[in-house]
This record gives structure tokens, C-alpha cells and sequence, in this order.
């Protein structure tokens, strides 16, 4: 089974190379490749953070995940590892593969088998997001903390991500390192209004 999503623009031989990976490799996961997609020639702040840090399905495949932007897996799967999760508000994706992985379910990273998916532009939709997963993390664990101090500190891993992406222009990378500290921020303050009861978590 393959899966993308309905904003995504798969190249034309994507499932040409993701199943060639899965046989290839005898994996039971393929996570392929998704290139952040901009038509702005000067990118909005939101768009250089999502250049940076969207969709990292390399750093993903370590830890036995892969998103459903560009995933495809064996059908038979589903009949061990079960659905996804409905009843989740975000990360149904994740959630899934790791179940799979649990089980002892193998997966694999593919270069070749590309997918481009828009940015986000705005701040808003970047909120959203934010809103959306927070309330997600805490669905799934009631006992999910952040802590004032970590949250108002200087993003340091983000920090040494953005270090190690060579190409990147200086603008891009000032203007990544804002947003990823204005998601810290943004996060730990809607967290604490989710724990209160002030709003209510949103589904994606």
C-alpha cells in the first residue's frame, strides 16, 4: 500500500522506486523522499523553517518511523499491526509505524522515491500545526510535560540543525532559528492553557 497526501505532488516514477526499494532491500516500510515545495523566490520566514526541518524522513527511518506523506507498506501489515488510530488528533502516522516497528517490522529510507509537498507560508498555519500536535503528544500521554525553563530557552538543538544544512543562504537560516524558538514559545503557553482546561485540543 502506498500513501501520500492530497496536497503532496509525487514525481512520476515515485511508486516506480518505492517498490523497488521494497523488494530490493526485502523491507516490509519504504519512507521515501519529500522535497518542501516553495513558488516564493524570497521565502516567508515559515517557508525557511519548513525548507529546514520538514519531513526529515532520513532521521525519521532511525527511529522506525516514516510519515504518510510518502510511505508505502505491505498490505499484510494492516492484518497484524492493525489500523491506524482514529481516535487519535495528530500523529496517527507515527503512532502507527511504531507499533510496526514493535513488532519487529523492518523499514527503509529511499532518495529516489520523491514526493513534494507545499510549505507552510504563514505563521498561522505553522500555529495550527503547533496546536494541533501539542494536543496530539498530550491525547496520547496525559502525563506529556514542557517546563517554563526549557521552553523559554534558545531552541540548541534546532540550533545544530540548522548548522549542519551546508547550503542553506544566512537568511534562511536567521529566519528558521526565530520560528523554531517562536514554536517553543508558542507551545509551552498553549500547553499550559490545554492542562487548564482554557481550550480544547483540535484535530488535524
Amino acid at each position: 500500500m502506498a500513501f501520500t497526501d492530497s496536497d503532496c505532488l509525487p514525481q512520476p516514477d515515485w511508486l516506480t522506486h518505492g517498490i523497488a526499494a521494497l523488494v530490493a532491500d526485502n523491507a516490509d516500510r519504504v519512507a521515501g523522499c519529500i522535497e518542501v515545495l516553495s513558488d516564493n523566490k524570497k521565502m516567508t520566514p515559515t517557508e525557511c523553517y519548513e525548507s529546514l526541518f520538514a519531513f526529515d524522513q532520513p532521521q525519521n527511518v532511525t527511529r522506525g518511523v516514516g510519515v504518510t506523506a510518502n510511505l508505502l507498506a505491505r498490505a499484510n501489515l494492516f492484518d497484524t499491526v492493525g489500523m491506524f488510530n482514529e481516535d487519535l488528533l495528530s500523529g496517527g502516522d507515527i503512532e502507527w509505524n511504531r507499533r510496526a516497528t514493535a513488532m519487529g517490522y523492518t523499514i527503509r529510507y529511499c532518495q529516489q522515491a520523491v514526493v513534494g509537498h507545499p510549505a507552510r507560508r504563514t505563521w498561522s498555519e505553522m500555529a495550527r500545526k503547533v496546536r494541533r500536535t501539542t494536543g496530539g503528544k498530550l491525547a496520547i500521554n496525559p502525563q506529556y510535560r514542557l517546563t517554563i525553563f526549557r521552553s523559554l530557552c534558545p531552541p540548541l538543538e534546532a540550533s545544530a540543525h540548522i548548522a549542519r544544512q551546508d547550503g542553506a543562504f544566512l537568511r534562511t537560516r536567521m529566519l528558521a532559528f526565530w520560528v523554531a524558538y517562536r514554536i517553543k514559545v508558542f507551545r509551552y503557553f498553549y500547553f499550559r492553557k490545554l492542562k487548564s482546561g482554557r481550550c480544547a485540543a483540535e484535530r488535524g
